[in-house]
């Protein structure tokens, strides 16, 4: 179940969902997943965009950021 989706810059979109994982989609047809961010031990219910660079992730325990510029 994907708990949250917000635009990225460069055609992505990031989604957090109850699978533990972040995904980064390309925004456009075919819609492929470009990267999963792996390491959550509990469903991730909430991302937001700090930065062009940069994503926070959070949920009830855990809160983390991620560089985006391997994956723009």
């Amino acid at each position: 179940q994907i708990w949250k989706a917000i635009p990225l810059s460069f055609q992505r979109i990031a989604s957090s969902s109850s699978d533990k994982t972040i995904k980064i989609w390309n925004s456009q047809y075919p819609f492929d997943i470009i990267k999963v961010l792996r390491g959550h031990t509990d469903a991730v219910y909430s991302i937001i965009q700090l930065s062009k660079k940069k994503i926070f992730a959070n949920k009830s325990v855990r809160q983390e950021k991620f560089a985006l510029e391997n994956f723009l």
